[in-house]
């Protein structure tokens, strides 16, 4: 699991989430360990897919 640390040293910094990344959020925490290793890889694959178009 990671944590992100930046919520902790940067609080004042707060940024503000959209309703779609807050629900997303939510729907994650439904999900299994193993159901979220499938989201991981479909997130990886997007962020790999666009970087590969540069």
């Amino acid at each position: 699991m990671l944590i992100n640390l930046d919520e902790y040293f940067y609080l004042a910094e707060k940024v503000a989430k959209s309703t779609a990344r807050r629900r997303i959020e939510i729907s994650l925490d439904l999900l299994s360990d193993n159901e979220l290793k499938i989201i991981q890889g479909t997130i990886d694959g997007i962020v790999n897919s666009r970087e590969n178009k540069k």
